[in-house]
């Protein structure tokens, strides 16, 4: 009876009695030899397109090496097909051109894809390669623990690449919390930031150049913040244009006058004219006459009328009193007492005397004589 071979690595399996002064051939060559390449042995795959390994019994083939080593460029995604049966392959992606390899069973099956610059361990699953393990590059795992790490935390790379977490970041699955945030770049306005790394200026305050966020130079205690259009505002004093005065400081007595000259408002003190004195103080301004008039007290009034018609009683008044001022407006009805007053042969007339003389006596002489009457009706 003839010899038979394995089902997965194609090994020879002498039967009994058989190979008689050859069976050292048969187990050197399709026993050992075989078996040390399934175990260490690497079919190297440089062409950029599909493979297919190869299998056979007893004999050299590709299926059955233990590592797939892919090298050279790549254009596009190969596939490397090998037989739908139990076996480990290491298979590592050298390639150049950023291109994964994808390594099915015959049928095919889904198969799995290792990236480039990956190194992964592929083993059959009963229906299809998996991958079980790799080396910079992806795996698809259904759980992975790492029992140094704290529920809660968000995991970084260390040195080495190690696996590590910090309290002072964490994540529940909703909120992502942080002590305290450092980025490399500005966040963008569009996320919430501010597009910027200057520094905040104490007592500036924050305003948009049109892309980030930016801010002004602090003003001194009390000034206005003014708007400069599209530039950056600036802390300076508040202009008559715009309700403001354009001024600063002050001195005792100063006044703010109008000023058609650039529209502003000039300061000014008052001028003291001809016996007039101005003292400026603290918020007052004070007025006062010089030499005549002011005020006083009046201790005396008097009135005296020389060479008229009009004679005052009662001047000079002291304390209280009244001026009484008569006309003598019945002298002119004598024209003896008229000729004398107008010619100046009268120098000082008591008005009141006189008309009360023309009362009694003047009127009446004067109609009796004129017209035989008496007629003055008190006039």
């Amino acid at each position: 009876m003839s010899s038979s071979y394995t089902s997965l690595l194609g090994l020879i399996l002498p039967t009994t009695g058989e190979l008689g002064g050859t069976w050292g051939d048969a187990v050197n060559n399709s026993l050992t030899s075989l078996l040390d390449t399934a175990v260490a042995g690497t079919t190297t795959i440089s062409t950029d397109g599909d493979v297919t390994l190869t299998t056979t019994t007893g004999a050299a083939n590709t299926a059955r090496q233990a590592v797939l080593l892919c090298s050279g460029a790549r254009t596009a995604i190969r596939t490397i097909t090998a037989p739908a049966q139990s076996k480990v392959y290491v298979v590592i992606n050298s390639t150049t051109g950023g291109y994964s390899v994808k390594l099915v069973g015959t049928g095919p099956t889904t198969g799995v894809s290792i990236g480039s610059g990956e190194s992964a361990v592929i083993a059959w699953n009963g229906s299809d390669f998996i991958k079980i393990g790799n080396y910079n590059g992806g795996g698809v795992f259904t759980s992975l623990t790492d029992t140094a790490l704290t529920s809660g935390r968000v995991t970084y790379a260390t040195t080495g690449g190690l696996l590590t977490d910090s309290s002072n970041l964490t994540f529940d699955g909703t909120t992502l919390s942080t002590n305290t945030l450092n980025l490399t770049t500005a966040l963008g306005i569009a996320y919430g930031g501010t597009n910027s790394t200057a520094t905040p200026t104490a007592g500036g305050v924050s305003y948009g150049t049109g892309t980030a966020i930016a801010y002004s130079t602090a003003g001194t205690s009390g000034q206005p913040l003014l708007s400069n259009g599209s530039s950056a505002p600036s802390f300076g004093t508040l202009g008559v244009a715009w309700g403001g005065t354009g001024q600063t400081t002050y001195t005792d007595g100063q006044l703010l006058i109008g000023n058609s000259t650039g529209n502003t408002l000039t300061k000014a003190t008052l001028t003291a004219g001809t016996g007039i004195t101005i003292t400026n103080g603290s918020g007052a301004i004070t007025i006062a006459a010089t030499g005549g008039g002011g005020s006083g007290t009046v201790t005396s009034v008097a009135q005296t009328f020389t060479g008229g018609l009009i004679s005052v009683s009662g001047s000079p008044v002291t304390t209280s009193g009244t001026l009484a001022l008569y006309s003598c407006r019945n002298i002119w009805r004598h024209p003896i007492f008229f000729w004398s007053i107008n010619l100046g042969l009268v120098s000082r007339i008591d008005c009141k005397r006189l008309d009360d003389w023309w009362r009694s006596w003047g009127c009446a002489f004067y109609h009796y004589n004129r017209h035989r009457s008496s007629n003055c009706f008190g006039s």
